[in-house]
């Protein structure tokens, strides 16, 4: 359960990232409400970042941060559905052999 929230708050994340990144690239103004909304999201992740990349047309911060996001989730996936599988299939096992025992 707590796994599957950070999966999708890793995928939130990765989706503000992008928009960020498509929108600054679209040329929209700072004070459009989705690109404003975007960089208040993801500037925690996004500025230090912005002291080894410089901007330029495309915010390379910006899919270099997503990326890193994406494979942080891609191995918390990996491994919290690992587990989920393997405690699904003794469960299976034991309902099939009548070893669960119900309160």
């Amino acid at each position: 359960m707590r796994g599957d929230l950070l999966i999708l708050l890793a995928d939130g994340i990765v989706i503000l990232c992008l928009a960020r990144l498509f929108l600054q690239a679209a040329g929209l103004s700072e004070n459009h409400a989705l690109l404003a909304f975007s960089k208040r999201s993801t500037d925690w992740l996004v500025k230090p970042l912005h002291k080894i990349l410089p901007i330029k047309k495309y915010d390379p911060a910006c899919l270099l941060s997503g990326t890193v996001v994406i494979l942080h989730r891609i191995h918390l996936h990996h491994f919290s559905g690992a587990a989920y599988c393997i405690q699904r299939k003794n469960h299976h096992r034991q309902f099939y052999t009548g070893s669960i025992e119900y309160n």
